[in-house]
Order: C-alpha cells, then sequence, then structure tokens
C-alpha cells in the first residue's frame, strides 16, 4: 500500500468518533494487542507539517472492527464512543468473601474495565452503572462514601452497605444533567482566535 493511502490517526478519530487524544490512546492500545504501531508518513492529505500518525487499511479495519466489537451492542454506545463521557461504575472486587469491598471509578468501557480487575480479582463484578462525565467522577465518589465508607486504597472502599451506596449514586445521578448536554455559547461569545 503507498505510503499517501495510509489512514491518518485524525480520520480514524472521525470515525471512531472520538477526539484525537482518546483516538491515540484506543489506538495504540488496540496496536499493542494485534502487534502494529503505526507509522509517521505523509498522505495525500497530511500538508506540509509534521508527518502524522497513519495506518494501513488493514489495521485501521481492525480498529473499527475491534471498537464495534466493544461498543456495538452496548445499550448506549453513543455515549460511550465520545471520550469525556463513559459511566461511573460499582465494582465488588471479591464478592465471594468480602461483598462490602468495592471499586468506584469511571470508565469510557465498564465491561473493558472489569476484565482489567479480573485478572487480578477473577471474581469481580459490576454492582451497577450509571451515564456519567469524566469530570464528576471525583465529586461522585466523595458523596457516595461519605458516611459510611473507609476508603482502603486507590479508590477502592470498604463500605457498610453498598445497596446504600448505590441508592446515593442513583440520587447524586438524578440531579446531573444529561451526559450529552453541554451548555451552549451566548450570542456575544467570539470565536476562538490564534494570537498574531
Amino acid at each position: 500500500m503507498p505510503d499517501s493511502e495510509r489512514i491518518t490517526l485524525k480520520e480514524l478519530a472521525k470515525r471512531l468518533g472520538l477526539t484525537r487524544s482518546h483516538a491515540r490512546k484506543y489506538v495504540q492500545k488496540v496496536g499493542r494487542i494485534h502487534g502494529f504501531a503505526g507509522r509517521k508518513v505523509h498522505t495525500r492529505d497530511s500538508g506540509a507539517g509534521p508527518a502524522p500518525l497513519t495506518f494501513s487499511k488493514e489495521e485501521a479495519e481492525i480498529i473499527l472492527r475491534e471498537r464495534q466489537h466493544t461498543f456495538g451492542t452496548d445499550s448506549k454506545p453513543a455515549q460511550e464512543v465520545q471520550g469525556d463521557t463513559g459511566y461511573f461504575y460499582i465494582i465488588q472486587l471479591v464478592p465471594d468473601l468480602d461483598p462490602k469491598r468495592i471499586k468506584l471509578g469511571f470508565a469510557t468501557n465498564v465491561r473493558e474495565r472489569l476484565a482489567q480487575h479480573q485478572t487480578s480479582a477473577p471474581t469481580a463484578v459490576c454492582f451497577k452503572r450509571w451515564p456519567c462525565k469524566r469530570s464528576w467522577e471525583q465529586t461522585a465518589i466523595e458523596c457516595v462514601t461519605i458516611g459510611s465508607c473507609r476508603l482502603i486504597k486507590n479508590e477502592v472502599f470498604e463500605c457498610d452497605d453498598v445497596e446504600a451506596v448505590a441508592r446515593k449514586a442513583e440520587e447524586f445521578f438524578k440531579l446531573m444533567p444529561d451526559v450529552a448536554h453541554n451548555v451552549s455559547l451566548a450570542d456575544i461569545t467570539q470565536p476562538e482566535r490564534n494570537c498574531p
């Protein structure tokens, strides 16, 4: 395949529905799994600046297929393909031994995050999840753990009542706007300009 026909990261980001920085992380992860890393080369559309990161058509198809496989059957894929929206989750790390030990956090793909935890905690299960923006994560954790949970380490808590934590999370997310909502700009707002 000629270099000029390779697919740029920018084009892949558009097809994936991700920002370029989130797309870069995603394609690097898929590339590690499938044994490719992309190459920096100029294409027909890349202009005269630095060579962009590019992928062969076969590599791009693998990336897109992985994304479709990961999100294609999810009930809310539109929320997950955006880089700053996903889910706030409660994962019980060892429900068979200590059901009160939970991991709280944000993930764009909860199944993938659960699979990561299952490498060290094979019986881990997702207790519940809610649509969430990445910027809400810390506030949500503080809200749902107040009074009844003790921090063990790295967003892992020992909680007196996991159901009560889930109820607090339910109330918290009822107060939050839809994750797809963005504040509109006022008419007076000027477009961004680069400094001369």
